[in-house]
């Protein structure tokens, strides 16, 4: 598995997050000033536009991105234990088989 998968459920989930949180409230500006010559403040004022506090916004990316990346780790642990499992069965079925064939082989001598 890729570092895609959660990147990409990641960004529609928070997409979805944030654009709810944008609906329900429309921040503490009407309209934010953006500015070409300060482009780090426009940023900030987008950024804090959703929620009215720029931090909050990106705890909760964050905290989606975290949780994103958490399953995707605790679906490839799964899979590859049971890879692992089914794996080990089938060294055990044709170890089981081998002894039954030498079995058969040293009662026919």
């Amino acid at each position: 598995m890729t570092i895609r998968a959660p990147l990409a459920a990641g960004a529609a989930v928070n997409l979805a997050a944030v654009s709810g949180l944008a609906c329900m409230d429309p921040g503490p500006v009407p309209f934010p000033h953006l500015s070409a010559r300060h482009p780090l403040a426009s940023y900030m004022a987008l950024a804090a536009a959703p929620t009215g506090n720029a931090w909050e916004l990106f705890t909760v990316v964050a905290f989606i991105f975290a949780a994103c990346f958490l399953v995707a780790g605790w679906r490839r642990t799964r899979m590859l234990r049971s890879r692992e499992e089914a794996l080990a069965s089938v060294i055990r079925y044709e170890t089981e088989r081998d002894r039954r064939q030498a079995r058969r082989e040293r009662r026919t001598r």
